[in-house]
């Protein structure tokens, strides 16, 4: 945060913290930190990626900048903290809250003018957000006793919920007098 009494360029460095944020999500959601255990070339990345060439060179130089990835010549490897929590897989791997904060983007932060406004943020599309995830089968499936699923994939806590929503499965079904909370 910048101290009382700061510049311009204080504001500058607060209004550009989004482009850091969005290309590190970006980044993982693409898994491009699984591509780059071992150095790749820009066009190497692109095919890999399915993406443009040049893009995806700008966009490897931007990790770079952000100290995500090294850059030897035209190689990129990830760095030392990208390798360990942002590669699938390993022990360490932290990629999934960096996506669940992508997630709660499109509808809490990229809004904020609007939920500020109102008082709590715009409906939620629930079929974008149903088509998005896969579909699940019974060995798959989060619903478990005691659990149910939400459509909008709340869960029931120890708190309870405020609203109630229709169950995704009418295959599980907590025992008489356990739900809902009162």
């Amino acid at each position: 945060m910048p101290a009382p009494g700061g510049d311009f360029q204080d504001l500058m460095t607060m209004a550009r913290g989004f482009q850091a944020a969005k290309m590190l999500m970006a980044a993982v959601d693409l898994a491009v930190f699984d591509f780059l255990e071992e150095p790749r070339s820009a066009v190497e990345a692109a095919a890999w990626l399915k993406a443009n060439d040049r893009a995806t060179g700008i966009f490897l130089n931007g990790l770079a900048a952000l100290g995500l990835v090294v850059k030897e010549v035209d190689y990129f490897k990830n760095s030392e903290l990208a390798s360990r929590y942002l590669v699938r897989g390993k022990d360490d791997y932290r990629g999934e809250i960096i996506k669940h904060m992508e997630h709660t983007w499109e509808r809490g932060w990229n809004d904020l003018q609007h939920t500020v406004q109102l008082g709590h943020p715009r409906e939620a599309d629930l079929e974008k957000w149903l088509d998005a995830k896969p579909e699940r089968d019974e060995k798959e499936s989060w619903a478990t006793p005691g659990r149910r699923i939400w459509r909008n994939g709340w869960t029931p806590n120890r708190s309870g919920m405020k609203r109630r929503f229709e169950p995704l499965s009418a295959a599980w079904t907590p025992s008489p007098g356990t739900w809902p909370p009162r």
